[in-house]
């Protein structure tokens, strides 16, 4: 189908689907994906009609596989009732013969089918019993790692609270280590304090002894010194009485 037919076409449109040809009607069988994919007769020029065309394209697709999917599903559906009608009619002679009755009469082809039914009502009740024990094992099984997980919680943080614990009372024995350690430095350096100020003073007594003592030593210099003046004086005296009295006589 040429993009002719329809006047105005627009040249961004990426394909040409059936429903814009009213006056055009196409049966199913007519119509494919595969047409509609070859309508698709678009040559992008920008980067954005090509992504609208790749977008076009992965409708088609998706578009097919839905229909697709609904053909198996009712052509299944189709099979199974066409079995179950099968599985309803009474088994009959072949070929049949209007005037010679079925093998199985009424009752026994109903005798069987309600034995049928209670097994098939057994089966489900079994089927139902089964998927409950697996539901029950399976919250059993959720429940016993819930819990398993929570009690390997509970021991991680019980494991850090005791790291922890330990940590603090490492931090503190630490601290009170180095507190005896800074009290036994100041014990000594007042030790060393207590024993430079008795150096100090006993330094200080012997300097003032020593002082003491250079003054008693100049003060028995000095005396010394005076009596030599004096015993100098004296002789001088002595001397000039002598004098005198040489001369008087």
């Amino acid at each position: 189908m040429s993009h002719l037919k329809r006047k105005n076409w627009p040249k961004t449109t990426p394909y040409h689907h059936p429903w814009d040809y009213p006056n055009e009607k196409k049966t199913m069988e007519e119509f494919s994906f595969e047409s509609m994919r070859k309508d698709v007769k678009y040559h992008a020029r920008t980067k954005s009609e090509l992504q609208s065309h790749m977008e076009m394209l992965d409708l088609i697709n998706s578009c097919e596989a839905a229909y697709k999917a609904d053909v198996r599903k009712q052509k299944a559906a189709e099979a199974r009732n066409q079995k179950h009608k099968a599985a309803e009619l009474p088994k009959q002679i072949s070929p049949f013969d209007p005037f010679e009755l079925p093998k199985q009469s009424t009752d026994e082809f109903r005798r069987q089918n309600f034995f049928k039914f209670l097994a098939s009502i057994e089966a489900r009740n079994q089927k139902q019993k089964a998927a409950a024990d697996r539901k029950k094992k399976a919250a059993a099984d959720r429940k016993l790692k819930a819990a398993e997980a929570r009690k390997q919680k509970q021991a991680e943080v019980h494991e850090q609270e005791v790291a922890e614990v330990q940590e603090q009372k490492h931090e503190t024995a630490e601290v009170r280590k180095q507190k005896q350690k800074a009290a036994e430095v100041r014990k000594q350096k007042q030790v060393a304090a207590e024993v430079r100020k008795q150096e100090a003073a006993e330094l200080r007594k012997l300097k003032q002894e020593a002082v003491e003592l250079r003054k008693q030593r100049a003060e028995a210099r000095k005396q010394k010194a005076e009596a030599v003046e004096i015993r100098k004086r004296e002789a001088e005296v002595a001397e000039g009485n002598i004098k005198s009295k040489r001369q008087k006589k």
